[in-house]
């Protein structure tokens, strides 16, 4: 019994997607694994300088924040994306699924009476 909804997977289908997956799968992964998490923000301020050389320096770190930010915003937008694509995927598989099911049941509808007919004539 566990193997008959195997039977109705479109198998070509699922084949011909499997290699777009894989590689986006694997982009995300690497991408994801390569990057490591970034250290605590430490911010030098040297007490003895100035009011400007301390502003400077907390501009730059605030514009380095502001790099990092817009960075991890691509790389979320990218994710989503990827994330809508599989999605989409997903659903054409599953709309193929209920297709060849529904076409799998009327075939044996139609197997099941002409088998009948053939025995009761």
């Amino acid at each position: 019994m566990a193997l008959n909804w195997l039977a109705a997977i479109p198998w070509a289908v699922l084949i011909e997607n499997a290699p777009r997956i894989l590689d986006a799968s694997k982009k995300l992964f690497k991408r994801t694994q390569a990057m490591p998490p970034p250290p605590p923000a430490e911010i030098e301020i040297n007490p003895a300088a100035g009011t400007e050389a301390r502003l400077a320096t907390l501009e730059m770190v605030v514009e380095e924040n502001r790099r990092e930010l817009r960075e991890l915003h691509t790389r979320q937008q990218e994710s989503a994306r990827l994330i809508e694509e599989l999605a989409q995927q997903n659903a054409q598989l599953t709309l193929r699924l209920r297709r060849q099911y529904r076409q799998l049941l009327v075939t044996g509808v139609v197997l099941l009476g002409v088998l009948l007919y053939l025995a009761l004539r």
